[in-house]
């Protein structure tokens, strides 16, 4: 967590019903606890951290997968959070492509 803040990330709206949930973004050691909304597209997310200088992606590309720490597997970025079966609590973890 960053100075013990919650990060709840602007124009990162579902649609439909807004269902919000706590999540922990982890990448380098460094972790993000933020508030997004279950039918967000994880990569939406990871962009906007991206764009604040909050991830690097080892200045790569957005990854096309995000390791959940609580499901031990590797799922897709494209998909939103409900489609991939992430909840409130969970941790997801950025990963090296080339690893």
């Amino acid at each position: 967590m960053q100075g013990g803040c919650v990060m709840q990330l602007p124009g990162h709206r579902p649609q439909g019903e807004y269902e919000i949930m706590m999540i922990t973004i982890e990448e380098d050691g460094k972790q993000y606890d933020i508030k997004a909304g279950r039918d967000s597209k994880i990569e939406n997310t990871l962009d906007i951290m991206k764009k604040r200088g909050l991830l690097s992606f080892y200045g790569a590309d957005m990854p096309e997968q995000i390791y959940s720490v609580r499901r031990q597997r590797r799922i897709p970025v494209q998909c939103s959070y409900r489609e991939n079966g992430i909840y409130q609590g969970d941790i997801l973890r950025v990963i090296r492509e080339d690893i």
